[in-house]
């Protein structure tokens, strides 16, 4: 009996650490936007930070998923 191969991963042609760097890139653009449109836009409003750590945690999960190894029998 065959087993069906899992479907390819969004980002299955990025090299390791891929998703790491895109978070990194994305949170060094939100750290400038930050100082370059003053702190308090930023500061009053802490729904822009919890925004924020939504988007990284959404790229580690992906990240995580796209890196798991199916198990070897």
């Amino acid at each position: 009996m065959r087993r069906s191969s899992p479907p390819p991963s969004v980002f299955a042609g990025w090299r390791p650490g891929g998703i790491q760097l895109l978070m990194l890139g994305l949170l060094a653009v939100a750290l400038i936007a930050a100082i370059s449109f003053r702190w308090q836009v930023f500061v009053a409003g802490s729904k822009y930070y919890i925004i924020l750590a939504l988007v990284a945690m959404a790229l580690i999960w992906m990240g995580r998923l796209s890196q798991r190894q199916p198990p070897q029998q």
